[in-house]
């Protein structure tokens, strides 16, 4: 509510003084009712009231009204000026001054031109003269109750607000605003303090305080948005939740988010930026320095210029000029391919924890590092390491390029099966597989400084100095020895074993007698009686079942012939010519199969023998890589250690360098490659020409420790 609205007599603040000054000079010694004065007479018709002035009306009972045209309808309430108005509703209430205003009770006015219209409410002061152009701006407003308003031009409309200063608002709940506006050139232009938040505050000139529980301290900062913000300094905007701006310029939109220095930008949540021109995009990302910027989430930039948009990436950058031109270049990715060109002047992390430091570094992708000046790890998982290195291959350390390598020098030995090796346990291991290869390969091969002696395979008279020759050799000698066997061109071989005597060269003992009798099936049954038979014939003749005859021999010097002798069935039986040729073929066939079989089995034992040897010394050769892959694993994890404490000696010398005390103690940590390293420094300052310091740092079963003095005159 303006004063501005209401009906109020014209003001003439010489005639005020004036009528003031007269009503005092006539005020009775012994008070009664009403005191004599010129001019209109005042009026006191409340019970116990007094009036004195001139026409002043008071109409509350055990009120007063001194001076010129006040109105007190309140009991016990007091009015001294002129043209103050004290309310009927506005009982044990109090205006001093010209043309006050008081509406509730226990409330008072004291100035020119305040407007009190909540209970328990203060307001002292009064109305604004603007120099450039004499315009009359409101004086003091108090809607509110338990409210105050002290100085010129201040509004408190919230309950338990303050308002203390030149033109201030306080329309928030408990809020307060201290200090003065900014004029602009009109009314209009005018920036005011204003604290419209719940518990906001805003001290000094132009602040806005609008979100609940937030600060505004400065020139023209601003809090908005959600609760808790805070803007310290000049032309800061705190619009997140729990945010904070303090300085000149910065922004902090997120939640939780801080910037400090000058034009600093936080948009991401619980994130940090400190020093001139950082913007801060990531969640829980940080950026300390000038110029960096941090959007990835987890991320942290600090330095000149760097830049860290992978997730949880690292960059401890300034600008390198590349070109030499003077001026700084930040060509991300001119042609579109995805690629962050090599042009590029600032410190880069791209990749998901990806680390850069250094000038000029840049780590495109995941988990990789580039340290240095220039470097570049260009993939996931590489690390470039020195002045224009270039890692290229997943999972590699560079410490070069191609056309500028590097040696890695004064290299320990490595101890561990991943731990890198040096040259002389590369010559080393060098001899001893040497050695090795030539004792596997025998004939006479040899091994020393370097230089291999083949050897020297004798094979059916000739020689042969290689393995594969030589198997050659033995090969071609048992194709022979095979092809002979099944030609059947071939030339007669020897004649064969008998069944026999296969039998016994396979297991059976006994004579050939018992071998046949072992190949006699059990007796069948007997069969039935069958018919009588002819007579017998002469004395010539043979009758065959005669139990008496065991010997039958057959007349003619050169032999019988029997005919007509059928296939013998029994053990005993005859043999015709036909059974026995048959048996004579299955002999040779089974002697043919027995050897076929033998030579088989002799080529399957070479085979298999010349497998075995070469299966065993496959083994020992991959038993021999793994152990130099476990070597260079272990020097990763030991330059991965190494890199961790320079970053925590990095940051532990950060933190102490700008501190004046004469003792600074200083604690930095570092990470790299997934280790993890603390670092602990001492200095003492000796006045101001000399300090000395030391410290160490821990990462792993690897330690550093360093110490120092300087001296100035």
């Amino acid at each position: 509510m303006s004063i501005f609205s209401q009906s109020r007599p014209a003001i003439d603040l010489a005639a005020n003084c004036l009528a003031i000054t007269l009503a005092a000079a006539s005020m009775p010694i012994i008070a009664g009712e009403t005191c004599q004065h010129p001019g209109p007479a005042s009026i006191a018709p409340g019970s116990n009231a007094f009036a004195c002035g001139f026409a002043n009306q008071v109409n509350g009972a055990n009120s007063t009204a001194f001076g010129r045209g006040n109105e007190v309808s309140a009991a016990s309430s007091t009015a001294f000026g002129h043209n103050n108005f004290i309310a009927q509703t506005a009982s044990t209430a109090t205006a001093i001054g010209i043309t006050n205003f008081v509406t509730q009770s226990r409330s008072a006015a004291v100035g020119y031109i305040n407007d009190v219209t909540g209970i328990n409410s203060n307001a002292f002061g009064g109305a604004l003269y603007r120099m450039s152009d004499g315009q009359l701006i409101n004086g003091n407003y108090v809607l509110a109750n338990q409210s105050n308003a002290f100085g010129l031009g201040n509004s408190t409309t919230g309950m338990r607000a303050n308002g203390f200063g030149i033109l201030n608002v306080a329309s928030g709940r408990g809020s307060n605003a201290f200090g003065g506006a900014y004029d602009e050139g009109d009314e209009a232009g005018l920036v005011r303090n204003t604290a419209s938040g719940t518990y906001s505050n805003a001290f000094g000139t132009g602040n806005q305080a609008e979100g609940a529980s937030s600060t505004a301290v400065g020139f023209r900062n601003r809090t908005s948005g959600g609760r808790g913000n805070t803007a310290v300094g000049e032309g800061n905007i705190a619009s997140g939740l729990e945010s904070t701006a303090m300085g000149s310029g910065n922004e902090a939109s997120s939640i939780r988010g801080v910037a400090i220095g000058s034009r600093n930008v936080v948009d991401g949540n619980s994130a940090l930026a400190v020093g001139y021109g950082n913007a801060v995009s990531g969640t829980f990302a940080n950026a300390v320095g000038a110029g960096n910027i941090a959007s990835g989430e987890y991320s942290n930039a600090f330095g000149n210029a760097g830049r860290a948009t992978g997730v949880g990436s690292l960059v401890v950058a300034s600008w390198y000029d590349l070109d030499g031109n003077g001026q700084q270049s930040f060509d991300l990715d001119l042609d579109g391919d995805g690629i962050v060109e090599s042009s590029s002047e600032f410190g880069i992390a791209i990749g998901t924890s990806a680390v850069a430091i250094g000038a000029g570094v840049r780590a495109v992708g995941d988990y990789s590092a580039a340290f240095g000046v220039n470097a570049v790890a260009s993939v996931d998982y590489s690390v470039a390491i020195g002045y224009n290195a270039v890692a290229d291959r997943e999972y590699s350390i560079s410490v070069g390029s191609p056309a500028r390598m590097n040696q890695i020098a004064n290299l320990a030995d490595g101890t561990e099966a991943t731990d890198a090796v040096n040259l002389r346990q590369m010559r080393a291991a060098d001899d001893e597989l040497g050695a090795g290869i030539a004792a596997w390969l025998g004939g006479g091969a040899a091994y020393a400084g370097g230089v291999f002696t083949a050897p020297v395979y004798v094979i059916q008279s000739n020689n042969y100095n290689n393995v594969g020759t030589a198997f050659g050799a033995v090969d071609a000698a048992l194709t022979d020895i095979n092809q002979r066997i099944v030609d059947a061109g071939g030339v007669q071989g020897e004649r064969g074993l008998s069944a026999y005597e296969v039998a016994v060269r396979n297991g059976f003992a006994g004579t050939e007698a018992d071998w046949l009798g072992s190949l006699q099936g059990p007796a069948g049954p007997g069969g039935p009686q069958g018919p009588e038979g002819p007579a017998g014939g002469g004395p010539r003749s043979v009758v065959y079942d005669n139990d008496g005859r065991d010997v039958l021999t057959l007349a003619g010097e050169n032999g019988t012939t029997i005919g007509n002798v059928a296939d013998g069935v029994a053990a005993t039986d005859a043999a015709n010519v036909r059974q026995v040729q048959a048996g004579d073929a299955a002999t040779l066939a089974s002697a043919n199969t027995y050897t076929d079989t033998v030579a088989v089995q002799t080529l399957q034992s070479a085979n298999d023998y010349t497998d075995s040897r070469f299966a065993a010394w496959d083994a020992q050769l991959d038993s021999i890589q793994r152990g130099i892959d476990d070597r260079f694993h272990q020097q990763d994890r030991r330059i991965d250690r190494q890199g961790a404490m320079s970053g925590a000696f990095a940051g532990m010398a950060m933190n102490t360098a700008g501190l004046s005390g004469q003792n600074r103690i200083g604690v930095g940590v570092g990470v790299q490659g997934g280790e993890q390293a603390l670092a602990v420094g001492y200095q003492r300052a000796i006045g101001n020409r000399a300090s000395v310091s030391l410290g160490g740092a821990f990462s792993g079963n690897e330690k550093s420790m360093m110490g120092g003095a300087g001296f100035s005159w």
